[in-house]
């Protein structure tokens, strides 16, 4: 790499590689995007809120996220999205328009305070909002345009929720049938993003009932074989990535090159290179929650930081 803006856009493209991979194992109508040598678990959440930074630059993701929404709501657990609204997120603002269930009931507008990344300013991010909003008003029921789900431990969440709807004991199951051996509930709380008295209380439930043992704060399932066939999966298939965590380390590295840039600071600038530092060091962090390798997709976006000044290498490689 010869310049920021180089790096910036590598960076761009390897993060959005991960995403129209993903939309395609939804069903979307890409080519896939080999980023993993194997089949991660997709958090659905994660990946809409993360997708929304790009929806005004591109256009068949727009596309593609609109008509999921339309035509997959019973999947989404909103809950999980509307934690992380803020009023002077610009995503909010996308994410109000895309839900019409909560679109015109927001108060006090407050314009976000940084744009999306690939736009100039705020406003252009407003503008954005309306658009999509006035297209999802004007919408009309039409048949699906997006192909199957894809079956295996890809969609493994959402092959959970087809089981026990969206009760937070899916997200205990997937993280503990990945984990055999057991897993403590901090770690999965801060792997699912849901307050640790819910998944204590989940626990509880299903220690009551024999489907878990629990002390102390660690818990394992007492019987994984039925569940095993239950989801047509075995443990040793499920790969789990933070994606709320890498997914945000990758936007706000984009955003910040990008402000960056624009103000005059160049590859070989101490800002730039702190920058690239720390997310490298944190995307590495992200994908070490567990005693299995680092995720092959964190790697693939490590991958973009190789060849980078050494001092910045030494900490990826």
């Amino acid at each position: 790499m010869t310049s920021q803006d180089t790096f910036e856009q590598s960076f761009r493209k390897h993060l959005l590689d991960l995403l129209y991979g993903q939309w395609a194992t939804l069903g979307a109508p890409f080519s896939e995007r080999t980023t993993s040598e194997e089949a991660e678990v997709i958090d659905p959440e994660a990946l809409i809120w993360c997708s929304l930074e790009f929806l005004p630059t591109e256009p068949r993701l727009s596309e593609a996220v609109v008509e999921w929404l339309r035509i997959n709501p019973h999947y989404l657990v909103r809950q999980r999205i509307l934690k992380e609204r803020n009023r002077r997120e610009p995503r909010t603002l996308l994410w109000q328009a895309l839900d019409k269930r909560i679109g015109k009931a927001e108060p006090d507008f407050v314009l976000p305070s940084e744009p999306l990344h690939g736009l100039s300013s705020p406003a252009e991010v407003v503008e954005f909002s309306h658009r999509i909003g006035e297209k999802q008003s004007r919408q009309r029921r039409e048949p699906a345009r997006l192909g199957r789900l894809r079956k295996g431990s890809a969609t493994l969440l959402l092959e959970a929720r087809d089981l026990l709807g969206h009760d937070i004991r899916h997200f205990l199951l997937v993280y503990l049938l990945a984990n055999p051996h057991g897993a403590r509930l901090r770690e999965i709380q801060a792997w699912s993003g849901h307050a640790y008295r819910s998944l204590a209380d989940a626990a509880d439930r299903w220690q009551a009932a024999d489907v878990v043992t629990l002390e102390s704060g660690y818990c394992r399932l007492t019987a994984i074989e039925p569940f095993q066939q239950l989801l047509h999966i075995k443990s040793s298939k499920i790969v789990l990535v933070n994606w709320w965590t890498v997914f945000e380390i990758g936007i706000r590295l984009l955003r910040d090159l990008a402000k960056a840039r624009q103000r005059g600071f160049d590859e070989q600038s101490a800002v730039t290179k702190s920058l690239k530092r720390e997310a490298a060091e944190k995307l590495r962090e992200s994908g070490s929650k567990t005693d299995r390798a680092i995720s092959s997709s964190v790697r693939y976006l490590l991958a973009c930081f190789s060849g980078q000044e050494s001092d910045l290498a030494a900490h990826v490689i």
